[in-house]
């Protein structure tokens, strides 16, 4: 790896684009080169200083990109100027920090970015309930429990982009000159108008999932370098232990059950509340050692929580232990062992 392409991978790193295959080449060259790590922390000092400068100063970043290019791609003088390896590169990164503006040119290229000048507002849910948004463009978000997020006060350039962290149901207003991209932490989903539901639990879920209730959209998986074009009333899910996108139709709309309240279940039979968990989580319970239970009602509500907290939920009800069989199924043993009233 020469001068260059260290370069370039710390600039996809600070502005969040690089690969996860670049990553762990960057990672390991760092751990393993005292001097490059030295040199990578001055340099990413310098460039946060480039991200405090004014949003209304507007470069000439078409000029100040060509310029780099010819800097990187120029022969070294002869004389021998003694600095570290990555400041004979620095003086062209300087020179971009004085015209901040090829860092907005490189972002814009890249899936997923978002512009640390643009205006964004941010909204973050928990317990307490749902938010339901209006967006500049008049499209229609409603984000669940526990859910991240951000979009911006108005939308300026090609697209529309908004970023999701969680779960959220979208009515997107259709202008097919302006696409509306959304940001998971796994993918991005990319649509001109229409209306669809995406699961993003990034911290809590080992899986991404992408409801659409009429229109089409498209979902990109990052990882996998694979995308799909989803039909009405189909789900497609990308699971992290998976080499491939799950497709499957669902004309019921089970991801509505949170839009609609189904989730939170109120004096339900267990059998339906763990038929809505198996539909909603993906699982299946075996329940072979507790038939006197499944009649039982209880309460619990599972909106914006994980599959571990909702197991865990259950298990309260009534002194169940729920043990996991393989990779989607689940034993449940213990209860009251006797009819309900």
């Amino acid at each position: 790896m020469n001068d260059q392409e260290r370069l370039l991978l710390l600039h996809k790193r600070w502005t969040k684009s690089i690969s996860p295959e670049e990553l762990a080449r960057l990672e390991e060259w760092l751990a393993s080169d005292e001097a490059f790590r030295r040199e990578a922390r001055s340099l990413e000092t310098l460039w946060e200083k480039a991200a405090q400068s004014s949003s209304s100063f507007q470069p000439d970043t078409n000029r100040a990109w060509e310029r780099f290019r010819k800097e990187m791609q120029a022969p070294a003088p002869a004389r021998v100027v003694r600095f570290p390896r990555l400041w004979r590169v620095a003086a062209s990164i300087a020179f971009l920090i004085a015209a901040a503006g090829t860092f907005w040119y490189v972002q814009s290229l890249q899936p997923g970015y978002k512009p640390i000048f643009a205006n964004y507002e941010k909204v973050r849910t928990d317990s307490s309930g749902y938010q339901m948004l209006v967006l500049p463009d008049s499209s229609v978000v409603l984000v669940n429990r526990f859910t991240k997020f951000s979009y911006p006060k108005k939308f300026n350039g090609a697209t529309r982009n908004v970023y999701l962290k969680g779960e959220a149901y979208f009515e997107v207003k259709k202008d097919s000159s302006h696409p509306f991209i959304v940001h998971t932490p796994r993918g991005q989903v990319t649509v001109t108008g229409t209306v669809f539901n995406v699961r993003a639990y990034n911290w809590k879920e080992k899986f991404e999932e992408v409801y659409l209730f009429s229109g089409k959209v498209n979902y990109l998986a990052h990882k996998l370098h694979e995308s799909a074009d989803i039909q009405p009333e189909e789900r497609v899910v990308y699971n992290s232990s998976v080499s491939h996108l799950e497709r499957s139709n669902d004309p019921e709309a089970i991801p509505l059950y949170w839009v609609k309240g189904y989730l939170d279940l109120k004096n339900q039979k267990l059998k339906d509340i763990l038929k809505v968990m198996e539909t909603y989580f993906h699982v299946k319970f075996d329940v072979s050692e507790i038939p006197l239970d499944l009649d039982c009602r209880y309460t619990v509500y599972l909106s914006g929580k994980s599959l571990e907290e909702s197991i865990g939920m259950v298990e309260e009800l009534a002194n169940f232990q729920i043990e996991k069989m393989a990779q989607k199924t689940y034993r449940i043993t213990g209860g009251y062992r006797k009819p309900c009233n």
